[in-house]
């Protein structure tokens, strides 16, 4: 959907634009004197929010509100999935169409690794506000005048988690369980490669502030529509591989989308059917999205999900990852077979 309003245009052509000397600059104390500047907050993260995103920009919304700031979190409510339950009466989604008529001067950008993941109608004005880029992909394209990447960080939630902490803001469990949910959808419930120490000691303390560990679960794991487990079906009728089962994978098309009823967002993790597979290094999760095929990749030890994403102009993590190919679903399964061979080779994936 694309921002066309004439009115809405002419109160963007009214944001206020930065006077000041940018704030490039890096790390956690330079977000915490960036949020001691005035002005409204725009909190915002990647298209299709998945757990961490939706979980990250919620808890940040109501803290930044709770602390006296005017924040207000943008996304497509048609696009929250399972981790929508998080969006309560305290928290209004303002569709981002609509997000810049707020005239927000700052925005606060979690878990997007670059511009061009944002949703859609913001792009184009993402020039005119100060810009604070908080994330943990490696890949990220460091595109805010402030930035704060850390990669060993388990999830973006965490360093909101640690934001928080340095600004002396406290949890309430309304917080704390959206943290959670960043957390436990970003290291698949803990089994993941990147969580470390430090991601226990989050854990812990969301947990003294009273999270339902088991409610959330089921909210994420165990209440899924009948729309969605025929959607899930169609993506195990799918389900091929290639290299002699060292590269599994599943597709969807977008007439699988329409007559199951459900969204893109319902299959965040479908990847794990592929990745399911004993024998799989490489699995990968395609499917039709607009004018574009989608295509999520998980690798198992030492294959960098990364190299594979980047070939195609995308990135993530080493062993999770997502790219783009503006070509058709088939087109896009061929060539990214092709570039299995090439960023791996011989001796990593035997041909």
């Amino acid at each position: 959907m694309f921002f066309a309003s004439q009115t809405a245009a002419f109160l963007v052509s009214c944001l206020p634009m930065p006077t000041e000397p940018t704030w490039r600059s890096d790390g956690l104390p330079a977000v915490a004197e960036a949020l001691e500047r005035p002005g409204k907050i725009l909190v915002t993260g990647h298209l299709r929010p998945d757990g961490d995103a939706l979980g990250s920009a919620t808890a940040l919304t109501r803290l930044l509100n709770q602390s006296g700031r005017t924040a207000f979190f943008t996304a497509s409510k048609t696009q929250l999935g399972r981790p929508g339950f998080l969006v309560g009466d305290d928290i209004l989604v303002t569709a981002p169409d609509r997000a810049v008529q707020k005239q927000c001067n700052i925005w606060i950008i979690l878990d997007c690794g670059d511009l061009e993941r944002l949703p859609e109608p913001l792009r184009p004005h993402a020039g005119d506000v100060h810009v604070i880029n908080i994330d943990h992909h490696a890949t990220n394209t460091r595109y805010g005048e402030v930035n704060w990447v850390e990669p060993s960080a388990s999830c973006t939630g965490e360093l909101v988690w640690r934001l928080a902490r340095e600004m002396d803001w406290p949890l309430d469990r309304a917080t704390a369980e959206a943290l959670w949910v960043s957390l436990v959808t970003d290291t698949g419930r803990f089994a993941h490669d990147h969580v470390r120490p430090s991601s226990m000691q989050f854990a812990a303390d969301l947990l003294d502030h009273g999270v339902r560990t088991s409610y959330i679960d089921d909210r994420l794991y165990g209440s899924l529509s009948a729309n969605v487990m025929e959607l899930k079906r169609r993506a195990f009728a799918s389900f091929d591989s290639w290299f002699d089962g060292q590269a599994a994978y599943i597709a969807l098309t977008r007439r699988d989308f329409h007559e199951s009823r459900a969204n893109r967002s319902d299959a965040e993790d479908f990847t794990d059917i592929p990745r399911s597979l004993d024998t799989a290094r490489v699995a990968l999760f395609f499917h039709e999205d607009e004018n574009a095929t989608r295509c999520s990749i998980r690798t198992r030890a030492p294959l960098d999900a990364t190299l594979l994403a980047g070939h195609f102009g995308g990135g993530g993590h080493p062993r999770a990852a997502g790219c783009s190919l503006n070509v058709p679903l088939y087109d896009a399964m061929r060539a990214v077979k092709e570039a299995i061979c090439e960023c791996y080779g011989e001796d990593e994936i035997k041909l």
